[in-house]
């Protein structure tokens, strides 16, 4: 739990604090800098994942499931209410990229 959960929260937390003395460029540089290697971890999450988890998926894929429905649902449902919540057109019309985040930033 201290490793999963509460390291990474307290990081999150001091790391926020820090680069808000650099005011808005701070954050928005160090989310620049971030966001290329937090695409190749997923993806290396991924794909060693389903390579150490091969078999176990081919003989259980109604695990797999269970597993992926409620988590399409939650994340297509949560995608819809914060661009609704969001009420901007342009972040609507163009959720992929910095439409979704302006509208975050803006509202949380």
């Amino acid at each position: 739990m201290v490793l999963y959960v509460l390291l990474p929260l307290v990081a999150g937390y001091f790391t926020r604090r820090l680069l808000e003395k650099h005011r808005e460029e701070g954050i928005e540089g160090f989310v620049a800098l971030l966001k290329p290697w937090s695409i190749v971890g997923l993806l290396a999450t991924v794909i060693l994942l389903f390579g150490f988890q091969a078999q176990k998926i081919i003989d259980q894929p109604e695990a797999i499931g269970m597993i992926a429905v409620p988590l399409l649902l939650q994340t297509y449902g949560d995608i819809h209410h914060r661009l609704h919540r969001c009420n901007f057109p342009e972040a609507a019309a163009h959720h992929r990229g910095t439409g979704l985040y302006d509208c975050h930033v803006k509202f949380l």
